[in-house]
């Protein structure tokens, strides 16, 4: 019964997949079913078509195409089953990359074409306004796997930017999800590479640049904290408690027991040292005593944890007004 639902299922997907493209292409095959049926059965590892840098005939380029051309057309909306089509993009790229024997390479520039990257890109952005949004947090997080991290940033940070703008209420909510989504990959803390981090990036006054530009996804949610903490109380405790959830989702996962590796994770989090000392008035005031704790936590593990060097760096070059801040904030946590 199980394999008859799923192959049911998979009929009525490929159903839906060839009326929308026939709607638009007015062809009798549909180039998206034509090019999966190829592509899952003609394929030879070592064939020319494989081993080519063009993108043409695949599945994930001719469904990322077609699936835009209909969406830009007003063919189709929005629709549960998104899923499944972001889910067939990424495997797509998996499989034609691990033919090509290029999964081990660090340079996944050239993994897919231009091309594919541009439609990508604008079929994301087509997507920005969907009320599925755990469906596209999966997508960006999947992403991370299969093309190149600067493409993957420039999808989420503009997602990041259109929540910010047009997501109402709801905005602030619908970016903390979506870190909470990213923070499940298993190489979340390896994405915020490079290791050295300097004492000039912890810059709490443009934490999504000075900091997010080169540790993209922990930047990211740093500015989020440092913008709730002048915020109403709703999106600062949503913004403190995901990044308590973050801090000790590494504190204590077992592959980051090594003193180099927690070092690491102390300079990546040192930004809250930082943004705590420039916010004291509010830290020691204003913020509920659960709200406190997490960021006193989230704190102290920073400075349990980072280089000596990185606090002297940052502490000789702050103001006075937020050293003394600092001082202020753990006499308050001690």
């Amino acid at each position: 019964p199980l394999q008859t639902e799923a192959f049911l299922a998979l009929v009525y997907v490929i159903e839906q997949v060839d009326r929308t493209a026939r709607i638009k292409l007015k062809n009798t095959r549909t180039a998206t079913l034509v090019a999966w049926q190829r592509y899952m059965f003609d394929n030879a590892v070592d064939s020319a078509a494989v081993s080519s840098t063009k993108d043409d005939g695949f599945v994930y380029m001719e469904l990322t195409r077609v699936w835009l051309e209909a969406k830009q057309a007003g063919v189709i909306g929005e629709f549960k089953l998104s899923w499944l089509f972001f889910d067939l993009i990424c495997k797509s790229i998996i499989l034609r990359v691990a033919a090509n024997k290029r999964l081990d390479a660090r340079n996944r520039s050239k993994w897919v074409s231009p091309e594919f990257k541009e439609a990508l890109l604008t079929l994301a952005r087509e997507h920005f306004r969907t009320s599925e949004h755990v469906v596209l947090h999966s997508f960006f997080r999947n992403l991370l796997n299969v093309i190149d991290r600067t493409l993957a940033f420039t999808i989420i940070g503009e997602y990041i930017e259109f929540l910010g703008t047009h997501g109402g209420d709801r905005g602030f909510t619908q970016r903390a999800d979506l870190l909470k989504t990213l923070l499940q990959h298993p190489d979340f803390v390896a994405i915020n590479y490079p290791v050295d981090i300097r004492a000039s990036e912890c810059d709490v006054d443009n934490l999504s640049q000075s900091f997010g530009s080169r540790h993209f996804l922990v930047g990211r949610l740093l500015a989020e904290v440092s913008r709730a903490l002048d915020s109403e109380a709703s999106s600062r405790v949503q913004a403190i408690f995901t990044l308590r959830d973050f801090v000790q989702k590494h504190d204590n996962d077992p592959r980051f027991a090594d003193p180099a590796t927690r070092a690491y994770l102390g300079d990546l989090y040192f930004p809250v040292v930082a943004l705590v000392a420039a916010k004291a008035p509010i830290v020691s005031k204003t913020v509920s005593e659960a709200e406190r704790k997490s960021l006193f936590n989230c704190m102290l593990f920073a400075l349990a944890n980072c280089h000596r060097r990185l606090y002297r760096d940052w502490f000789v070059g702050e103001t006075t007004a937020r050293r003394d801040g600092l001082f202020s904030v753990l006499a308050v946590a001690l």
